[in-house]
């Protein structure tokens, strides 16, 4: 089944800086999300759908265009690399969050692949790569499995089938969380030791600074029962033999939040998979691997 393209407007940004394209696509119930386009337009075309609560520029590692300065990039991308430059990707705000924040957020992962679909639908050509981190993982796999034909690749980092393939968040995830709500959320700091490794947070500390600082200063709407709603829905775990596009399964060998069995359920259940499991890093691996998560997209889409 393909993917009709619905309407959307468009702007290019004004910046010397950056040539990415910011466009607003209209989902079928009317729901305005805010996405952005860079890179060549014959390129592969490939979407990235943020973790639950995060705006696109969470990528900005993977794709530094995203940054607004010299400093910026420097601080977000100092190895020199960029998806985008042979690549024509997509990012986007989801409902609740970033330039999205006005839009309820959803209340299914199922949604939450469908309003991917319908931004891959107004902005690329079919079929596309699907990169999906966290609860984004989560809206790539309905969005493979409710449109194959509109999927060439999959790429699913940090995420879970849930159902049986579950494997809940360490004990010290859900204590923290349980205990370190403020004000209906948690703290920006105790979201961020929770999300990466100790070694990140000790070696790359002033990057560490800027995502806590920025997560604390980012406009969401989404809450905890909101992403809870969503995580307790989720189960496709019945549904993996079904997935036909070739996959690749990234995990970090000290990711709390959806610790690495989630994933080793993935990639023993989708056929044509290859499980990447990355010592040492934690459930941010587009903040913390940005290189390596760069060369396995590529191989996905052949232009590593």
């Amino acid at each position: 089944m393909g993917y009709s393209r619905p309407k959307r407007t468009f702007e290019r940004m004004n910046s010397d800086y950056s040539p990415l394209e910011r466009q607003v696509v209209y989902c079928p119930d009317g729901a305005a999300l805010v996405a952005w386009t860079v890179g060549p337009i014959d390129g592969s075309p490939i979407v990235l759908a943020s973790g639950g609560g995060a705006d696109h520029r969470v990528w900005r590692s993977v794709v530094p265009e995203q940054c607004e300065s010299d400093a910026e990039r420097a601080l977000w991308a100092p190895h020199g690399r960029s998806l985008a430059e042979r690549c024509r990707v997509v990012v986007f705000d989801q409902r609740g969050t970033g330039e999205s924040v006005k839009v309820p957020p959803a209340d299914s992962a199922r949604l939450m692949g469908e309003d991917l679909m319908t931004v891959c639908g107004s902005l690329l050509s079919a079929p596309w790569c699907v990169v999906g981190h966290s609860m984004g993982g989560m809206a790539a796999l309905h969005a493979v499995l409710d449109h194959p034909d509109s999927v060439s690749a999959l790429g699913l980092i940090s995420t879970t089938a849930g159902g049986s393939g579950l494997t809940w968040p360490s004990a010290a995830y859900l204590e923290k969380a349980a205990s370190g709500y403020d004000s209906g959320r948690l703290k920006a700091t105790d979201d961020l030791e929770l999300a990466v490794s100790a070694r990140f947070s000790a070696e790359h500390r002033s990057l560490y600074e800027a995502v806590a600082k920025e997560a604390l200063a980012q406009p969401r709407a989404v809450g905890p029962e909101d992403l809870g709603r969503v995580f307790m829905s989720h189960d496709v775990s019945h549904r993996l033999g079904d997935i036909s596009a070739p996959t690749v399964v990234i995990c970090g060998s000290d990711d709390r939040v959806h610790p690495l069995p989630n994933s080793s359920f993935l990639a023993d259940r989708i056929p044509a998979s290859r499980f990447v499991r990355l010592e040492g890093v934690g459930h941010l691996v587009n903040v913390e691997a940005p290189v390596l998560l760069i060369d396995e997209i590529g191989r996905m889409t052949g232009t590593a």
